[in-house]
C-alpha cells in the first residue's frame, strides 16, 4: 500500500493560507483605524460622563459624540476627509437640582485636505477648515455663542520609528 504525505496537506495549506490572508487584512485594517485622516468611512461613538457639576455639585453630564468620517477622492493624489462631531447631550440637576436637559450640543465640522501616499518618510498629513456652528437644540446645551472658525492640523508617522 502506498501512502502519499502530499494527501492531507493541501486542506491544510488552504486554511494557512486564509489565515495568513485574514491576519494581513485585519493588520490592514488596524494601520487605517489608527490613521485619523485613511480612506476608510467610520463612524466613532465617544460616551463621557462627568459628575459634581451645578451650584451643589449634584449634577451629572452624559456626552455621546457621534463622529461620522467619510473620506472623498478629489484627485488622483489628495482626499478630502470629512469629519463631524455632533454631540448628544443629557444633563440631570444642571445648573440646578431638579433641572435638567437633554438634546443635541454645538455641531462641529471639520474637513481635512491630505495627500493619498505618505511622503518619502513616511508621514501622513492632512489640513483644512473646521467651522464650530452654534446648533444647540437648547440653549443650556450650546457651547458657543456664535459660529466658530478654526484650521486644524493633523500628522502622524506610519512604518517604524527611526
Amino acid at each position: 500500500m502506498k501512502y502519499n504525505i502530499f494527501n492531507g496537506f493541501p486542506p491544510l495549506i488552504t486554511v494557512l493560507l486564509a489565515i495568513s490572508i485574514n491576519v494581513h487584512a485585519e493588520d490592514d485594517l488596524s494601520k487605517k483605524r489608527a490613521n485619523p485622516i485613511a480612506s476608510l468611512i467610520s463612524v466613532p461613538i465617544q460616551a463621557n460622563y462627568d459628575e459634581n457639576f451645578g451650584r451643589n455639585d449634584d449634577g451629572s453630564i452624559w456626552k455621546i459624540n457621534v463622529q461620522p468620517v467619510i473620506p472623498v477622492s478629489i484627485s488622483d493624489n489628495w482626499n478630502m476627509i470629512s469629519r463631524t462631531i455632533v454631540p448628544i447631550i443629557d444633563q440631570t440637576d444642571v445648573p440646578i437640582a431638579g433641572e435638567g436637559k437633554t438634546g443635541v450640543g454645538d455641531i462641529l465640522q471639520s474637513l481635512f485636505f491630505s495627500p493619498k501616499a505618505p511622503t518619502s518618510n513616511g508621514l501622513v498629513w492632512g489640513v483644512g477648515p473646521a467651522i464650530l456652528f452654534n446648533s444647540a437644540s437648547k440653549d443650556e446645551l450650546a457651547g458657543a455663542s456664535g459660529i466658530g472658525l478654526m484650521r486644524p492640523m493633523v500628522q502622524l508617522k506610519t512604518g517604524a520609528f527611526a
